[in-house]
């Protein structure tokens, strides 16, 4: 997934240039999309150390992995969606 994030972000700079931490309004549902991408990794990364580590209670296990890391890819599209107008 990095390549295409990284690409998503290189074309919106490249479209609306800044140096700040202000996010651009024209931009601002790609940037929702990609912090949500990024939220969704994180808990991905913590259900798979709790399946690996059978730390605590995992409902469904290695489905709850797999619904986390496909909310990921289903934010990384929207992000791209977002940045082609559509």
């Amino acid at each position: 997934m990095l390549p295409r994030v990284r690409a998503v972000c290189m074309e919106a700079q490249r479209r609306v240039p800044s140096d700040g931490l202000d996010i651009p309004a024209a931009l601002a549902d790609v940037h929702r999309s990609l912090s949500k991408a990024g939220n969704s990794l994180a808990t991905t990364a913590e259900a798979a150390a709790m399946l690996r580590l059978a730390v605590g209670p995992v409902p469904v296990g290695a489905a709850s992995v797999h619904r986390r890391a496909e909310a990921v890819f289903q934010q990384v599209d929207d992000a791209e969606r977002q940045l082609r107008g559509e």
